[in-house]
Parts: structure tokens; sequence; C-alpha cells
């Protein structure tokens, strides 16, 4: 089976292309939505629950979880998987490439500001 991973900055248009590529057939996943997969963590590694407010993340991580990832990918047929979480480089060979969307700061700015799925992206924290 080939993997390839889907990457860049949150408003960049993951979730998007992962939405075409399902509509297209292929097997597509956004791991944000996959708790087996994706979880907040603190910094010693243990699940978090979701802190009220901008997320400090020199206290958090948003990581993958190997035997959940290593489960979904594996199978037959091709799968892309799209995400940006802190502990990707540790799974970049279990991808056959890694494409990562790049977007300019104008189109960057409306699509955070106007996502309705969620909030992240839309509070400056810095």
């Amino acid at each position: 089976m080939a993997t390839y991973l889907i990457t860049g900055i949150a408003g960049s248009g993951k979730s998007s292309v992962a939405q075409v590529l399902a509509r297209r057939g292929y097997h597509s996943y956004n791991t944000d939505d996959m708790p087996d997969i994706t979880r907040l963590e603190d910094h010693t590694g243990r699940p978090a629950e979701w802190p009220e407010g901008p997320v400090d993340w020199s206290k958090y991580a948003w990581n993958w979880q190997e035997a959940g990832l290593q489960k979904l990918l594996t199978g037959t047929g091709t799968a892309f998987v799209a995400a940006i979480v802190s502990n990707q480089a540790r799974f970049y060979s279990l991808f056959e490439a890694i494409f990562v969307l790049v977007v300019d700061k104008g189109t960057l700015r409306h699509r955070l500001l106007s996502r309705t799925e969620n909030d992240y992206g839309k509070i400056r924290t810095s």
C-alpha cells in the first residue's frame, strides 16, 4: 500500500484536500478527527483535556499515537493522511511521499477567520 502525508500549517487546506481525495474514491483521513490516532498530551506524554482559551503549546503537544497510526496505514490501496502534529517527523518513514501545503498570508488569514468547523488559528497567541 502506498501512503502519503499531506501536511502544512493550520488553514493551509489539508482537510479540504483530504475531502476532495475521498470524494474521488481514495482512502483519505484527517487524523485530527480520530482520537485513537491523535490526541492532546501534556509535556510528560500523558493525555490532556483541551484547556480553556488559547493552548499554551509550550505545555502541550498534538501527537499521533503509534499503534493507531500503524493500524490506519495497514491495509490495501493508496491512503492519504492529512495532518500537522507535533511528533510527525518520527513517522515520516511510514510515508512514500510528503506533500507540504503552502499558502500566502492573505489567503491564510481569510481561511482562518472564516472557518466554521473549529476556532483553531483564529486567536493569536504570540
